[in-house]
């Protein structure tokens, strides 16, 4: 009799496990189907045909104020600045800067020269 009752016990529980493989499977099934669905919309709505145009950005226009505190801060960026032609040297101290060679009223547009390495050299300041 308890050789009757094993082989059932032994019968259900494999059937339980059966059962919970199979739900296992299904739903993984289901899962793989649903991400296959999402990256093949994913990919239908990648458009490789759309092209941007990039605009060129404008040249800012520079007040002389500007030009001025560029200018005093010489020692400490030892940058070159050339403002109209005047050019303010990098070796220059903070005493022997004479800001009165700026004109006052006018506005300005950088150009920047770099060197190999991409740091900024000098700074050319044209009035307009």
């Amino acid at each position: 009799m308890t050789n009757h009752i094993r082989s059932w016990l032994f019968l259900g529980s494999m059937s339980i496990l059966f059962v919970i493989g199979l739900a296992t499977a299904i739903n993984l099934s289901n899962e793989t189907k649903n991400v296959l669905k999402l990256v093949s919309i994913n990919k239908q709505e990648q458009d490789r045909t759309t092209y941007t145009d990039l605009k060129i950005p404008e040249q800012s226009v520079i007040f002389s104020s500007e030009v001025a505190l560029t200018i005093a801060q010489i020692p400490d960026t030892h940058i070159d600045v050339e403002v109209n032609g005047i050019l303010f040297s990098k070796t220059l101290e903070f005493e022997d800067i004479d800001l009165t060679k700026v004109p006052s009223d006018k506005k300005f547009i950088a150009n920047y020269e770099r060197n190999t390495a991409g740091e900024i050299t000098k700074v050319k300041y044209t009035a307009q």
